[in-house]
Formats: C-alpha cells, structure tokens, sequence
C-alpha cells in the first residue's frame, strides 16, 4: 500500500498544475498586462540541452516563456520590457533555487572577466502609468524628427537575422539593423512610414548621430521594465564598472552551434535509472519541479528503495 500510495503521490503530487500570476511592467499599454508562470519540470533539461532549439540566447529564452507561461497575446508582439520581467520571474521562482542572476562581464580598467550577481528581488522595476498619455521616443537631428516605438521581441528577432543574412557587416549598417524596426516615422521633408526609405535616411546621417540616436534609442527600451544598469567592482583592480544586465545586442548575437553529448547522455541515463524504481517511470521523473531537481537526487542518496517488480 505504501508503494502504491508513494506511486500516486510521484505520478500527480508533483505533476501539480498552480500557476502563479505576474502583472507585467507594460501595464496594458497594448494588451493585458497579467502572464501566468506554470509548473517548470524536468523536462527544461531537454529543451536546454538541444542544439536546435534556438539560435540565440534571446531565442532560447522566448522558446522557454513559450513552453511554461501563459500569455495575455502572441510572444512576437510583446514588449521587449515585458520578455525579460517574465524571465527574472521564472528564474527566481522556478529554475533556480534563488532569486540571483549570474552573468559575466569584462572591466573596461583591466580586462579582467567577472562574474556578476543581481538579486532580482532588490531590484526596481519601473512600471508604465496605464492613467498617462504613452509618449513615444521622438529624436531631433537637425530639423527633422524621428519618432521611435517601445521595442517588442520581433524587433529583436528581426536584428538576429538582418545581421546575420546582410551582405554589408559594417558598424553603421548594424546599428542601422538594430534601430529601423522600432522606427515608426519620421517627419522630414514628408513623413516617411516606409521601411526602405527610412534605411536610406538613416544611411546619410552622419556616424556621430546615428551612435546618438543608437544610445537614445537603446536608453528608451529600458525606462521601464527590471532596471538594466548595474554597478559592479571588478575582482582583479577594484575599479567601477556599470554593465547593463538584459544587453539586446548580446542576447541577439548567434551561439556556435554544438552540443554537450555528455550532459544529453547523463540525463538519460539518470531517467532510466529512476524508471527501475518502483515508485516510479520516465514521466514521473520528467514531471518533477526542476527546481526541485537537485534536492530530490539527494533524497534518493538516502532513501530505501526497491527496483521495479518487487
């Protein structure tokens, strides 16, 4: 009885359905601002250890988001600002068994590399006021005015792969790459709305304007949402540096494909080895909570178990 009950427990008590709520720092700008995290099992361990599940790291977190959380419209057309809060939300509540974020970062003093940690939950997020006119980014080079929207994760997609396929690979056509999609006219001789001749306009600005329209623009996508800039003191000399903790350009640079063969294999074999208990099955194990994952391989150390069959 005491197997069956345990067998029970293992197949629904942890394959468990909450979900916990979040209100999004877009606040209902353009729909509405509530996702839904789910239960994250073991089953994430597949999905990170797969080569072709994404190209980026911004891919690979949206291909996450997809999986385990319920949101209020498709993920193309959400905020930038929005993506990121959801994912500090799933690493602090669901992957990882703290609210810390580990990232690294190189000092402009020394070059030495760093190791960088946040604790989301002594961060400030700033939440957009839904009972003020939205005002969008406008930009003054010379006469004309650039008008500029809050940047969504299609824009970012659409930077991975202009990049990418580009036969031109020069500082100014990348920058260029970065901004346009967010661009949503500009007031010059006539208004320009149209894509191709808003590339050429931006190709005749002088470099100077468009790093500065490039460093506004970059400043705009973070005024809300998780505050992006961090100060840290380097290991090695001791010196100052602000880093940005969500960097779109980093998230969006294209990983070398490859994969660990030993992780994959690992993995595996741990689910066949936990399939000969007899509380247990390869499902059973996948559904547990993955942040559960490394206190439960503990508990089995020291717990009394029989194989399948007896």
């Amino acid at each position: 009885m005491l197997r069956i009950s345990l067998r029970l427990f293992m197949s629904n008590g942890f394959n468990h359905n909450f979900k916990k709520l979040i209100f999004l720092p877009s606040n209902g700008l353009e729909y509405l601002p509530y996702a839904s995290i789910k239960n994250v099992t073991m089953s994430l361990t597949l999905l990170t250890l797969d080569k072709n599940a994404s190209n980026t790291d911004f891919e690979n977190i949206i291909q996450i988001i997809e999986r385990y959380v319920e949101l209020p419209t498709s993920i193309f057309d959400m905020f930038v600002i929005d993506i990121y809060f959801i994912w500090a939300s799933l690493l602090s509540l669901e992957i990882n068994d703290s609210d810390k974020y580990v990232f690294g970062g190189i000092c402009k003093h020394c070059g030495e590399v760093n190791s960088i940690s946040m604790n989301f939950s002594q961060h400030k997020t700033n939440v957009i006021d839904r009972y003020k006119p939205f005002k969008q980014l406008k930009v003054k080079i010379n006469k004309d005015t650039i008008v500029v929207n809050l940047r969504k994760t299609k824009d970012n997609i659409d930077y991975t792969y202009l990049k990418l396929y580009s036969k031109e690979k020069d500082n100014i056509t990348n920058i260029i790459h970065y901004i346009i999609s967010q661009i949503d006219y500009i007031e010059t001789w006539d208004r320009l709305t149209d894509k191709q001749l808003i590339f050429e306009y931006l190709q005749f600005l002088s470099y100077k304007d468009l790093v500065l329209l490039l460093e506004l623009v970059s400043s705009y996508n973070h005024i809300y949402g998780i505050e992006n800039e961090l100060m840290y003191r380097c290991i090695n000399c001791r010196k100052s540096n602000y880093t940005t903790v969500f960097d779109d350009f980093r998230f969006c640079v294209i990983n070398p494909s490859g994969v660990n063969t030993n992780k994959i294999i690992g993995f595996y074999k741990d689910n066949i080895e936990f399939s000969q208990l007899s509380i247990m099955s390869i499902e059973d194990y996948m559904n547990i909570p993955y942040r559960d994952g490394e206190f439960f391989n503990q508990g089995l150390q020291g717990a009394k178990l029989l194989p399948r069959g007896f």
